[in-house]
C-alpha cells in the first residue's frame, strides 16, 4: 500500500496581506475577485505595489453589487477605463469588463482603515498611466527628394508645418519648401539627443552607491554640484552620499516631490519610523536626543514632527 505524502506549508514564503501605511503609490491591478455575499456579490480588486519601498506588497478594494453600492463600482470600473454598457450587464458580464483590464496600471491613493478589529487598505483617486504617443520620425532630405505630391501633403499634415503647398507649382519647389521647414525640426531633434547624452553621462544610484568618499567628492566637484564635502564618520559620509544621489537626479531631471504624510500615520510611528521619515524629508530633528528619551519624548517627538511636516506643508489632516 502506498504511503500517503503529508503536505507541507511553506509558511516563510507565503504572501503578507498586512496592511501597507497609508499614502500615493504606483500600482498594477493583478486581478478581480468575484466573492458571493448575502447583500451581493463583491469585486476583490487587487493590486501589487511596483515601485519604491513596498514594491511587491499587495493591497487591495472591495466593490459591492449591492444596488446600495453600484455607484460605487461603477466609478471604479470607470476609472480603469472601462465603458459602462448602454444595457444593463449580469453580475457575470460586469466581472468580466473588470477582468479584462487586468495589467492596468497607474497611481492612486492608499488608505488604512479598520475593519472587524483588523487593519486594512482601501484604494480611492486612481490616475491611469496616459499611453506613449508614438514618437513621428522626421524623414531625411534625401527621402524628400522622392516623395510625391500626396506624400508631402501627409508630411506637412503630420508635422504640422506652416507652409501651403499650392503657392509652389513644381513638384521641385513643393520638395524644397517642405524640407527647408523640416530643417527646423531636425535641429531641434539634435539638440534634444544632445541633452540626452549629456544626461546619460550621470552615474546611477546603484553607481553611487558603490562609490568610496574620494569617487564622491570628485564626483561632486566635477559635476559642480555644490555640496559641502563630510567630515569624518559613517552618518556623514551617508548623508553626504545621500545629497549627492538627489544632486544627480536633478540633474537628470528625476528629482521628485515629496509625498504628503497624513498626521495619524506620524501619530502611530516608531522611532525607527520617524528617524527614517526625518532623514528621507531632510527635518531638523535628532530622533535619538535625550530630550526624546522614554515614551513621552516619542510622543513629543511625533508631535514636533508633525508640526515641521505642517510648516513645510506636508502634512496631511
Amino acid at each position: 500500500m502506498a504511503r500517503t505524502r503529508t503536505p507541507r506549508l511553506n509558511l516563510k514564503d507565503a504572501q503578507s496581506f498586512a496592511a501597507q501605511p497609508a499614502g500615493k503609490y504606483a500600482l498594477e491591478l493583478t486581478d478581480v475577485k468575484r466573492m458571493a455575499a448575502q447583500s451581493g456579490d463583491l469585486f476583490i480588486w487587487e493590486y501589487t505595489i511596483t515601485e519604491g519601498k513596498r514594491k511587491g506588497k499587495t493591497v487591495s478594494k472591495v466593490t459591492s453589487t449591492s444596488e446600495a453600492a453600484l455607484g460605487m463600482l461603477r466609478d471604479h470600473m470607470e476609472a480603469h477605463g472601462i465603458e459602462i454598457p448602454s444595457k444593463d450587464p449580469t453580475i457575470s458580464d460586469a466581472h468580466k469588463l473588470c477582468k479584462e483590464v487586468i495589467g492596468w496600471t497607474g497611481t492612486a491613493e492608499v488608505l488604512e482603515r479598520e475593519y472587524q478589529g483588523r487593519m486594512t487598505n482601501d484604494v480611492v483617486r486612481l490616475e491611469g498611466e496616459e499611453g506613449e504617443e508614438e514618437e513621428l520620425e522626421i524623414p531625411d532630405a534625401d527621402e524628400v527628394q522622392g516623395y510625391s505630391a500626396k506624400e508631402l501633403k501627409e508630411v506637412v499634415d503630420d508635422h504640422g508645418l506652416d507652409i501651403e503647398l499650392s503657392d509652389y507649382k513644381t513638384l521641385k519647389q513643393k520638395r524644397k519648401a517642405v524640407n527647408d521647414a523640416l530643417a527646423e525640426l531636425r535641429e531641434g531633434e539634435e539638440e534634444e539627443e544632445e541633452e540626452e547624452e549629456e544626461t546619460d553621462d550621470w552615474p546611477t544610484d546603484d553607481e553611487i552607491d558603490d562609490m568610496d568618499a574620494d569617487e564622491l567628492k570628485a564626483l561632486n566637484e566635477e559635476g559642480e554640484l555644490g555640496i559641502t564635502p563630510p567630515r569624518k564618520g559613517a552618518a556623514a559620509l551617508k548623508k553626504f552620499r545621500k545629497a549627492i544621489k538627489e544632486a544627480v537626479a536633478e540633474q537628470r531631471g528625476e528629482s521628485e516631490e515629496l509625498e504628503p504624510v497624513a498626521r495619524d500615520r506620524v501619530e502611530k510611528m516608531t522611532r525607527k519610523a520617524l528617524s527614517d521619515l526625518i532623514e528621507e524629508y531632510e527635518l531638523d530633528f535628532d530622533a535619538d536626543d535625550s530630550a526624546y528619551k522614554g515614551k513621552k519624548g516619542l510622543v513629543q517627538l511625533r508631535d514636533e514632527v508633525a508640526e515641521k511636516l505642517d510648516e513645510e506643508g506636508l502634512l496631511e489632516e
